[in-house]
């Protein structure tokens, strides 16, 4: 590099490829045969300041996406993005209340996505590993410039998310079972489920006190069991659910839907009593 700010430049390369490598976005292997990886090259930028002087200077390494075939490097591209008017409204509102308005960013974002496809891609210029000249990067996570890139990473945030309200109704907060329970009917419709996720998110934060409290009661295991015959106009499964008590507080308990279906509601509760017994804890 013959740049005059070359040390600078080197130095932020050096520290893209340390999140490269923190993430584990890829791994050497040999290049199967009949197979054309993808191209790699390095993106160079100035960061000014209100002054017009350099404040910083950013390197990164993107996928040369031009080059993926589709149907052999990846299929689905689309992920949800604001519409321009969207953004401006929400601003309008934000002005009439007078509410702080941040921007975030998040660092690497597209490096927690993972990559669905089997996508290998050249060694990154001015930093081939010694020894191992001839191999190729064989991508696990998602790199900038790639085809789907932005999908994986919203695909991976929303996985996250509801991991952390399934992580809840594991642990502490029985109460959203059937909520989180119900999204999973949504696969078809991505906005519905988003909004219905939203929601518990949005409960969750405004019962942010609510936890488990044990004591004041006896030592005596209690199960109790319930099911709401046909609640899903899609099909006549039906949703039940059980909690087990100990010592005055919950200990055990699920909601799902069920995948056999009942004529009455009466051969339904007699159906889940018969379970309760036989629930396994461990």
């Amino acid at each position: 590099m013959s740049d005059i700010d070359s040390d600078k430049w080197l130095e932020t390369m050096k520290s893209e490829m340390d999140s490269m490598g923190s993430n584990q976005v890829w791994t050497l292997v040999g290049l199967p045969k009949g197979v054309s990886p993808v191209g790699c090259k390095w993106i160079y930028k100035r960061k000014l300041g209100a002054d017009g002087e350099v404040t910083a200077f950013k390197a990164r390494l993107v996928a040369k996406g031009y080059t993926q075939r589709p149907g052999v490097d990846f299929e689905e591209t689309y992920s949800p993005v604001a519409m321009a008017k969207s953004i401006r409204i929400v601003l309008a509102i934000a002005a009439w209340y007078e509410y702080e308005i941040w921007q975030i960013d998040v660092k690497t974002a597209f490096l927690n996505g993972y990559v669905e496809e089997e996508i290998f891609m050249d060694q990154p210029e001015g930093f081939t590993a010694v020894g191992e000249k001839q191999k190729v990067c064989r991508l696990q996570r998602s790199i900038y410039g790639l085809k789907q890139a932005s999908r994986s990473w919203n695909t991976h945030f929303d996985e996250v998310i509801r991991g952390s309200i399934q992580y809840a109704v594991q642990c502490t907060r029985p109460d959203i079972a059937y909520a989180l329970s119900v999204t999973s009917r949504y696969q078809a419709c991505a906005g519905r489920r988003t909004r219905a996720v939203k929601n518990i998110l949005n409960y969750l934060k405004r019962t942010k006190d609510i936890f488990l409290i044990y004591g004041g009661g006896e030592l005596i295991l209690e199960g109790y069991s319930d099911a709401s015959f046909q609640s899903d106009d899609d099909d006549a499964k039906f949703q039940s659910s059980f909690v087990f008590k100990l010592n005055g507080g919950v200990v055990a308990w699920k909601s799902s839907k069920q995948d056999t279906t009942m004529d009455s509601t009466r051969k339904l509760n007699t159906s889940q009593l018969r379970k309760l017994p036989r629930r396994r804890f461990g």
